[in-house]
């Protein structure tokens, strides 16, 4: 079954795009404490940046090398993201299982459950108790997709 392939790409990817996302905010952080201050004038001192220091400048210059390694391979995952969800999805289209075509007609086209039913000559029920079985492989395998939960109630 193709489609359990295509989500746990999907729930990989999903993962991976947060994870990135974590990598960018924490170089965010870094970025923004980082940053001179204002000088402020006190009737006694006057105050600036905590970054002036040489070794201030080399740990935080180490500090975004790290983040910079820790995003390099999610950018590269997520660069390839497009066509490898393009390529698996070429495959479930051509895919002669029946539960490849119910998911590829109702979750990557948005077809109703009538529709199906009537593009591949099955019952209603016959196609509806097919998506609640692919759900049901989905949500056990782990891996619920972007529109899983939606539209998956029985549609005449």
């Amino acid at each position: 079954m193709l489609y359990l392939e295509y989500e746990k790409a999907k729930a990989s990817f999903k993962v991976a795009q947060m994870m990135y996302e974590d990598a960018l905010l924490e170089k965010e952080r870094l970025f923004t404490i980082t940053q001179p201050k204002a000088i402020t004038y006190d009737k006694d001192t006057v105050q600036s940046s905590p970054c002036g220091d040489v070794l201030d400048r080399y740990v935080i210059a180490l500090e975004e090398e790290r983040i910079d390694e820790k995003l390099k391979p999610f950018r590269e995952l997520l660069m390839n993201r497009e066509s490898f969800l393009e390529i698996k999805e070429r495959e479930l289209r051509k895919s002669p299982d029946r539960f490849d075509r119910i998911y590829t007609y109702r979750f990557l086209d948005g077809m109703s459950i009538r529709g199906i039913a009537k593009a591949l000559s099955f019952s209603k029920s016959e196609v509806h108790r097919s998506v609640q079985s692919i759900l049901k492989n989905i949500r056990k395998k782990g891996t619920k997709g972007d529109r899983m939960g939606q539209n998956d109630t029985f549609q005449t």
